[in-house]
């Protein structure tokens, strides 16, 4: 059997965040929040993210400021973290669990007593 495992890097402009001074470029800029996160896998199934991690950038040089995340969801309603990314190892243990129930009820010779 094949089993692979990585991770990969997630990153989302969620969107504008107001006009304000970079430090960097010296001037008021615009600046956009911004969301990375690492997600890991194994066989592409059982997935969970960490190091989620919520910013204000500037739109010209990136220079940006850690942002509050629970600020963030507030104002979007919802996480911003993929449904797959945060609840795919949910999807993993049913689909195991899935697969020892069918092995049980699929059993042509049930035990004799």
């Amino acid at each position: 059997m094949f089993i692979t495992w990585g991770s990969k890097t997630v990153s989302r402009d969620l969107g504008p965040d107001g006009r304000r001074h970079c430090p960097t470029c010296e001037c008021q800029r615009g600046f956009y929040k911004h969301l990375a996160y690492r997600v890991h896998h194994i066989m592409w199934l059982f997935r969970w993210p960490t190091g989620v991690r919520y910013a204000s950038r500037c739109d010209q040089c990136g220079h940006g400021a850690p942002i509050d995340a629970v600020q963030v969801r507030a104002d979007l309603g919802k996480s911003p973290v993929a449904w797959i990314d945060r609840y795919g190892w949910l999807l993993g243990i049913a689909a195991v669990a899935a697969f020892f129930l069918w092995a049980i009820l699929s059993d042509p010779h049930p035990p004799v007593r």
